[in-house]
């Protein structure tokens, strides 16, 4: 998109004319060559101020809003991190008291939506892992210095591969051990595949 510029020389200022529908569905980046001054949008217009009396063309970009019409079609799968909040979510935030059952472990798991790669079966509890764990940590950045993994119980979960993305399996686990290890911080907590 290559918008017509109209300068007002006296105050410096540049409207974007020939944007006037895109403007109120679209949002816009403008670059900025030290000069600008500030941008506001109003309505169907973008008034770009800046230090300059000459007419100057900017570089817009369009970050495109759409909601229908044409779809993308992307190499890699969209996923999310926001889960659905069950009722002993809502109680945990709101007394600050968890629930620890099985049962809503698992709900807290499948409350991910990533069953497409990673399905969660059970957990197991034990002193040690039992074989090797198949999840690293995605939170590695954040160290416990006050707790011992040696010595702390470990919660072992499993899952089953789902139906898509081989390859993505291994990570979605490894993301989903690493919520329940903020959730658990009392054990060690690993997962694998069976």
């Amino acid at each position: 998109m290559n918008p017509v510029l109209e300068s007002d020389p006296e105050v410096g200022r540049c409207d974007v004319a020939d944007i006037r529908k895109a403007l109120q569905e679209h949002a816009y980046l403008i670059e900025d060559d030290g000069e600008i001054h500030s941008i506001t949008r109003r309505g169907d217009r973008l008034s770009v101020t800046c230090g300059s009396a000459e007419a100057k063309r900017w570089h817009i970009c369009m970050i495109d809003s759409r909601t229908s019409g044409r779809l993308e079609r992307w190499a890699y799968p969209l996923m999310e991190n926001g889960r659905e909040k069950s009722f002993t979510e809502q109680y945990r935030q709101r007394w600050n008291q968890p629930v620890r059952t099985r049962a809503e472990l698992g709900r807290f798991i499948r409350g991910f939506g990533l069953e497409d790669f990673a399905v969660y079966q059970d957990c197991i509890t034990a002193g040690q892992f039992p074989g090797e764990r198949e999840t690293y940590s995605m939170n590695s950045f954040i160290e416990d210095e006050i707790r011992d993994t040696t010595v702390q119980k470990k919660l072992l979960l499993r899952f089953q591969p789902g139906k898509k993305e081989a390859w993505l399996q291994r990570d979605v686990a490894s993301f989903l051990v690493s919520e329940v290890q903020r959730l658990y911080p009392e054990y060690d907590c690993g997962g694998v595949f069976v």
